[in-house]
């Protein structure tokens, strides 16, 4: 999907955020590609992001937003083998491969981040004692449904919960 900037340099998904439009920017979140939605929230090594997770995760005003951005953080693998490509495949090959992703990549370090977006692996990384994955937690206390049984909450909680498993009972 093709986005043009306004004058400022702010893409229709980043402007129906700013303005706190939920609908609009979860619509259009679904419709980007996973990796230009975690670049929108992700700092590059030199400039910080514009569009502050923490904040949006904090506030919990645009539901439909963040669940579209969880749903970002999932992305599926395909068994397609290296050998067929376009030009030489038969309408049959293509077929017979399988229509579910064999298995998922989540990620995950978009719950990490800090105020700049930056992961905690980036030299530059600002400790908070708040990151958007307690601010989400805090939101499945109140029974958000939607929250609770997400797939990538699951995941990283399973996750968490191993690591520290391993750091206490090694």
């Amino acid at each position: 999907m093709v986005m043009r900037a306004n004058l400022q340099g702010d893409l229709p998904v980043e402007t129906a955020m700013q303005y706190g439009h939920d609908e609009v920017a979860a619509s259009l979140i679904k419709k980007m590609s996973h990796l230009s939605v975690q670049e929108l929230f992700r700092a590059s090594k030199t400039i910080k992001t514009k569009n502050d997770f923490v904040e949006l995760v904090r506030q919990f005003k645009m539901k439909k937003t963040i669940l579209a951005i969880l749903d970002a953080m999932i992305v599926p693998k395909w068994p397609y083998p290296t050998s067929l490509h376009y030009h030489n495949t038969t309408v049959g090959e293509w077929q017979d491969l399988e229509d579910h992703p064999t298995h998922i990549e989540v990620c995950w370090d978009l719950l990490d981040v800090d105020k700049n977006g930056r992961p905690p692996s980036h030299p530059d990384y600002i400790y908070c004692p708040k990151s958007p994955f307690y601010y989400l937690t805090r939101q499945c206390q109140t029974l958000q449904k939607d929250l609770i049984f997400h797939p990538v909450l699951r995941l990283v909680s399973e996750r968490k919960w191993e690591k520290y498993a391993r750091f206490w009972f090694r």
